[in-house]
């Protein structure tokens, strides 16, 4: 399932430096204090002292004290579609001497999500919907060590549930009112590697244990949802041994915020990225509640939880499938 987000229209101005900047509209032509002439220019994001926004042949942070005291006066064009904007921008020029260790950023991440304990954690369940705000459908969602999982979507038509376990992926179904019937039995073992990243125990706090290589490889502004501010995050990459990589955005400047958003590679070209927000302290841990997955073809798959429960009761047989001759007497 993979919902469309629909198109948002953000028309929201903030005060600063004495000129008003509007989101998300399009500013013809931009002179600034230096004498730079931008053509074009479109601000998504706003930070303390900088602006992100995107222009003709280029993007990236501009700084508050250098755009015009008349901007308010600037001729602006039709707002684009929020989902044609970027979420996080690249800042430049990148000065890799300045910033911080990978190694301490990882460790700084981990210690914000909830540090020992995340660690410690066995198992976790979410509860909420998945699907445009408003529109969504309940899910439920199962996460237990290493790495197995059960998702389950409650539809009209009844039920699709898939899980990953101690004997491979599978999926099922039942009908509304009617008996469970089996979509795809146990097809691989569950130690493959290709399923590492779905572990909630991430490859940048395994790193040691996973014999990776980190490194920080850039910074980017990430625009905060239903925000006019932005966090200037490092991009902090990890990289196994086998080739698997992820690359993890880490607030540079908000150590009580863990990484905001994760890129995972295939053959050095992204295949998936996902993006936390809505942060929300269960227990000892920081949890973000809002998810927003691009698996790269052009559609969002947004997740909204309500309810996180921590190491949970399992029942033995939680992760493991339907059986080929059982007709789904498990589900």
């Amino acid at each position: 399932m993979r919902p469309i987000v629909p198109a948002l229209l953000l028309f929201m101005a903030v005060q600063c430096f004495g000129a008003e900047i509007v989101l998300n509209k399009s500013i013809p032509e931009l002179e600034l204090k230096d004498g730079r002439v931008l053509k074009n220019v479109t601000f998504v994001a706003l930070g303390s002292t900088t602006a992100m926004a995107k222009w003709d042949g280029g993007r990236g942070t501009l700084r508050l004290d250098l755009l015009p005291d008349n901007l308010e006066e600037a001729p602006q064009a039709v707002a684009p579609a929020a989902n044609e904007l970027p979420v996080s921008t690249p800042t430049a020029p990148f000065d890799r001497s300045k910033a911080p260790p990978a190694e301490a950023l990882a460790a700084q991440s981990l210690a914000a999500e909830g540090g020992a304990a995340m660690m410690a954690l066995h198992a976790v369940r979410f509860q909420g919907e998945i699907g445009p705000e408003g529109e969504g459908t309940p899910v439920v969602m199962l996460m237990s060590q290493p790495n197995f999982r059960r998702t389950e979507v409650l539809l009209p038509q009844g039920r699709y549930i898939e899980g990953y376990g101690p004997e491979g992926a599978w999926y099922a179904g039942q009908k509304t009112g009617g008996i469970p019937i089996l979509g795809k039995p146990a097809t691989h073992s569950a130690v493959k590697k290709d399923d590492l990243e779905e572990s909630f125990i991430e490859p940048l706090w395994r790193w040691k244990e996973l014999n990776a290589q980190l490194d920080v490889i850039g910074e980017e502004l990430v625009a905060l949802p239903g925000s006019t501010h932005s966090i200037r995050t490092y991009v902090v990459s990890v990289t196994v041994p086998d080739g698997s990589r992820w690359d993890y955005l880490v607030p540079a400047d908000e150590a009580q915020t863990p990484y905001l958003e994760k890129r995972t590679y295939q053959g050095g070209k992204i295949v998936g990225t996902e993006r936390r927000s809505r942060f929300r302290r269960v227990g000892d841990l920081m949890v973000a509640m809002d998810y927003e997955t691009d698996n790269g073809d052009g559609r969002l798959v947004e997740m909204r939880f309500f309810r996180v429960v921590l190491d949970p009761e399992l029942d033995p047989g939680t992760f493991v499938g339907p059986l080929a001759d059982s007709k789904g007497a498990r589900l």
